[in-house]
């Protein structure tokens, strides 16, 4: 995923597919250079399936606070206004983590597709 080549913000929806414990630092650092050039990305709509492996295991508390600090970083500064991000998921016991809950703890935000 290379946001940063793009000289344009015309993108009004992106589907990411990914392995959330592989993928994750590669997916954020794609952001990265929009949120530190201070640039609004103007997405309306940001559909993340996550995928898991089959061993998937709870993180330790203070890597889902970053994770969660993250999200809520690419909502609140990249998005359009009014945009949003939807999560969906391979696995359902994907939503005992904690980026999940985000959908009710700041449903103008995002959403989860289940």
């Amino acid at each position: 995923l290379d946001l940063a080549s793009r000289g344009d913000n015309s993108l009004d929806e992106l589907v990411i597919r990914g392995d959330i414990e592989d993928d994750a630092e590669s997916f954020f650092r794609a952001f990265l250079t929009w949120e530190v050039q201070g640039r609004q990305l103007g997405l309306k709509r940001l559909a993340v399936h996550a995928v898991a492996p089959d061993s998937l295991c709870k993180p330790k508390p203070e890597l889902e606070n970053v994770v969660c600090a993250a999200w809520r970083s690419i909502a609140k500064t990249l998005l359009a206004p009014a945009g949003f991000i939807i999560f969906s998921f391979s696995h359902r016991r994907q939503l005992q983590l904690a980026f999940p809950q985000l959908a009710w703890l700041e449903p103008q935000y995002f959403s989860l597709d289940l």
